[in-house]
């Protein structure tokens, strides 16, 4: 609202994602029935809290900097989901690899799910390193790290 400055954001979670999520817990077992849903409602709550976080703090978000983000946010839930013994690779090419861009999205849209995706990747299996040796106090400490910084940031960081 321009005269006041006020920003009113919601989150929307489909009925039927929902009632699919109720259903069938991903809290109690990740399953091909409810990992897309599990997904996309992490990637929802992802982008809700990453704004109201960077707005808070009165810092400029990109949208290519949200979806970024919430691929890491996706990854890092789902990897403290699976059993350890789960193979990281596995998650990794499931979220990166095998994902699907509607075709309804202009090519700018697809171009930026791209290039966040790949930079995830990257970023992603660093983390699986962590994980991998079951180091969760380094992985909460980079990723804690990572959060507040800017795309710019991000990015330097993941080409490193």
């Amino acid at each position: 609202n321009p005269e006041n400055d006020t920003l009113e954001i919601a989150l929307f979670l489909d009925q039927e994602l929902k009632a699919n999520l109720l259903q069938n817990n991903p809290f109690n077992q990740l399953t091909p029935s409810n990992v897309s849903d599990f997904c996309i409602m992490i990637e929802g709550i992802s982008h809700f809290v990453y704004y109201l976080h960077k707005s808070s703090l009165k810092y400029p978000v990109t949208q290519l900097e949200l979806e970024l983000q919430a691929e890491i946010d996706k990854f890092i839930m789902l990897s403290l989901l699976v059993e350890t013994n789960h193979p990281q690779h596995e998650l990794l090419d499931m979220l990166f690899e095998n994902y699907y861009i509607h075709d309804n999205l202009s090519e700018e849209e697809k171009q930026r799910y791209n290039t966040a995706s790949d930079l995830a990747r990257k970023y992603c299996f660093m983390l699986s390193q962590h994980l991998k040796k079951a180091d969760l106090e380094k992985l909460y400490k980079e990723i804690r790290w990572f959060y507040p910084l800017n795309q710019s940031q991000k990015i330097d960081h993941i080409m490193m």
